[in-house]
């Protein structure tokens, strides 16, 4: 409703990873609302360019190292996820302010491609500290062996704070 009758580029130029404000107010003074539309000689950052780049050249970009990486996972495979909230004032014993503490994870293991991935998730509800019960829906979902994929480092991170906040899973 709120977006009727406007249209949108196909790669608006908020799709750049990392982009502040005050380079899209730039980019926008000088009407500039997609990516293949930024010149070459705007200055952006190492990951940026690479988008842009990929984006005018029509061209998907793979890492060098992927093939590496690709070469030592082990099956099963788990596509992880976490969500966390952070409290100005800490809500739990043992944490500081703006801890992350996460509060939810969404696991996918794909084990046969002609059928839907297997689903495994938690969500805590009670308004006590969530890591402990957190921590042992994962486990049970991971189980013994696999690799754990994910999109950025932030889930590892998750993880080491996991690790910490229930040691001895």
């Amino acid at each position: 409703h709120c977006t009727e009758g406007i249209t949108f580029p196909e790669n608006p130029i908020e799709d750049l990873p990392g982009l502040q404000q005050g380079r899209r107010d730039q980019l926008a003074a000088r009407g500039i609302g997609s990516i293949e539309e930024i010149p070459g000689d705007f200055r952006l950052n190492e990951l940026q360019e690479r988008v842009r780049s990929s984006v005018v050249a029509a061209r998907e970009w793979v890492s060098s190292g992927l093939r590496d990486a690709l070469e030592n996972v082990e099956r099963p495979l788990f596509f992880l996820d976490f969500e966390a909230v952070q409290f100005a004032l800490p809500e739990f014993i043992g944490t500081r302010p703006w801890d992350a503490i996460p509060f939810q994870f969404s696991c996918h293991r794909p084990d046969d491609p002609e059928r839907e991935p297997v689903h495994g998730e938690f969500l805590a509800t009670a308004a006590d500290d969530p890591r402990r019960a957190l921590a042992e829906a994962l486990l049970e979902t991971l189980g013994e062996y696999g690799s754990i994929l994910t999109w950025s480092g932030y889930e590892a991170r998750t993880i080491r704070i996991l690790a910490n906040s229930v040691p001895n899973l």
